[in-house]
């Protein structure tokens, strides 16, 4: 018992520096110390122990100002790497990325939904073969794999409890991808596994009450709202894995292009779009008044542009007393938003982030 305790401390030390290094590198053994709480002869262990697998370097001292040059401890990102899984209702995207994020190589693949449980473990096995193969990433460096899909998720389990792009209810990814790629895997629906994200590498660094908004827009035209929940620093699932879920409009493929191409003309559909995602922002802000909303997915590409009007719509809305404070912002993730977050979930685990 003696022994698997001591394990069990010097694991828990180590991704508690390796978290606090994720997040702030470069910083010197003492501000690890200081950040961590943990005494000086631990993290010297802690971090020689890093050094000598890769994880992090030390750089240069730094220029002494009358006391001694601190020697600054550097994450190398390329140490290691993680497999984001982006599930579409017409595509999957994958990619590769290494530990601060950046995407490596990315590829899509087009798919007919709805698919069976054992159709969609298929083309992400294909997905991360082609990756790998290209990518010429060795699989002793990967710390896991992370999927974000539309629907209803038991997370712990790994489970998809429902899903428009499945013909099956209850479908054990975890499970079948771990069995086909041999690695781990780690499973969420999509605006969570963004949240998530924004939480530790986003704008949500400061706030325990959070508005994930997640917009999706594809190339029929279909525009999806959903949300992600964090009340009181842990993200809220609902009984049933499904809390957030707004819901799905369709409209026409060239009136939603006209939203991102902001030619000067204005356009009824754009009003409309950013008045509606703003209504529903203020529902919720005013149920449960949280301290920050993001925007992110598609839409938040469009910046300011859709924001503010989006934002106008919101604090039209909004009780007057709970506009305090709140701060409605767009997602500084665009672009491989979705495969950023569904690696940064296997990242996570090995950084110790919770």
């Amino acid at each position: 018992m003696k022994a698997v305790g001591k394990d069990f401390l010097r694991e828990n030390n180590r991704k508690l520096a390796l978290n606090v290094i994720h997040q702030h590198s470069p910083l010197s053994r003492t501000q690890i110390v200081n950040e961590t709480g943990l005494n000086k002869v631990t993290i010297s262990r802690v971090v020689n122990g890093l050094i000598k697998k890769g994880l992090v370097r030390e750089g240069e001292p730094t220029a002494s100002n009358g006391g001694r040059p601190q020697v600054m401890i550097r994450l190398v990102p390329d140490s290691r790497y993680a497999i984001g899984i982006d599930v579409g209702i017409y595509h999957v995207k994958a990619g590769i990325c290494d530990l601060s994020g950046s995407v490596v190589l990315d590829i899509t693949k087009e798919i007919a939904s709805p698919l069976t449980g054992n159709g969609l473990i298929w083309v992400i096995e294909g997905a991360v073969a082609e990756l790998l193969e290209k990518s010429k990433v060795k699989k002793d460096k990967l710390l896991g794999a992370g999927v974000s899909i539309l629907g209803a998720v038991d997370a712990d389990k790994g489970i998809i409890k429902s899903s428009f792009i499945l013909s099956e209810k209850d479908v054990a990814l975890k499970d079948g991808l771990e069995e086909k790629l041999k690695m781990d895997v780690l499973v969420d629906r999509d605006a969570n596994a963004g949240l998530f994200y924004e939480r530790f590498m986003g704008k949500g660094k400061d706030a325990d009450d959070i508005l994930f908004v997640y917009t999706r827009n594809n190339e029929k035209g279909e525009l999806g709202i959903g949300c992600s929940l964090l009340l009181g620093g842990r993200i809220y699932r609902g009984t049933n894995y499904f809390a957030g879920e707004i819901g799905l409009a369709r409209g026409a493929e060239d009136e939603i292009s006209r939203l991102f191409s902001f030619d000067g003309t204005a356009s009824l559909l754009d009003a409309a779009v950013a008045g509606k995602v703003g209504e529903v922002i203020a529902f919720i802000v005013n149920l449960l008044n949280p301290k920050l909303v993001i925007i992110g997915g598609d839409f938040s590409a469009a910046g300011q542009k859709f924001l503010d009007p989006v934002e106008e719509s919101a604090r039209r809305h909004i009780f007057d007393f709970s506009t305090k404070n709140i701060r409605i912002e767009s997602s500084k993730v665009n672009g491989d938003s979705g495969i950023k977050a569904a690696a940064f979930m296997a990242i996570a685990v090995a950084m110790g982030y919770k």
